[in-house]
């Protein structure tokens, strides 16, 4: 159920790693709060799709934020560059192995 509310969100914000995770999987605009216990495993993938300012913390201006979000195109995030290169990775050990 938690998948399928992000996969049909039309924006999306919270705390969660895996809430920032599935939103960039499914190209939803989303906003993640930084919390202490998360913020690094949370920065460090929104640093890999290059989607850094979508993490907020105190202090920020919000409106500008979800502003810029919204102006986001799916090719913005980078995520088809990491797709590509696991998928390389993989199949470079599959040619090892034989």
């Amino acid at each position: 159920m938690f998948v399928s509310l992000i996969k049909n969100a039309k924006f999306t914000i919270g705390t969660s790693f895996h809430l920032a995770a599935f939103s960039i999987i499914f190209e939803r605009p989303f906003l993640i709060a930084g919390l202490e216990s998360n913020k690094r495993r949370i920065q460090n993938i929104l640093r890999l799709v290059n989607l850094e300012d979508n993490f907020i913390t105190e202090g920020d201006v919000y409106q500008e934020k979800v502003a810029k979000i919204f102006q986001q195109t799916p090719c913005d995030n980078g995520l088809s560059i990491e797709i590509k290169q696991s998928k390389d990775f993989l199949k470079s050990c599959l040619t090892l192995r034989n």
